[in-house]
């Protein structure tokens, strides 16, 4: 509706239409901003939820986390000092 308002302020020549737009344009990136965390939200939300359904031990629910973690290709290691 307001990229509509910017739009006919702007055909008119009226002033204004520029605000409209900008106005638009926030709102539509704030609606995309959000959508996708939802989404983030509640995707990690159904993952945990079937990872650890009926688990009621401490130590399961820690192994079952810690499966489905990234593995990195090389342990971690100390460095020297020099």
């Amino acid at each position: 509706m307001a990229a509509f308002r910017g739009v006919r302020l702007l055909l008119l020549g009226q002033g204004g239409a520029s605000v409209w737009l900008g106005g638009a344009v926030a709102l539509l990136v704030c609606v995309a901003i959000l959508r996708r965390w939802v989404e983030y939200v509640l995707t990690l939300r159904l993952i945990i939820d079937i990872c650890l359904r009926g688990v009621t031990e401490p130590e399961v629910i820690k192994t079952r986390i810690e499966s489905q973690r990234p593995k990195s290709d090389a342990p971690l290691t100390k460095k020297g000092s020099l």
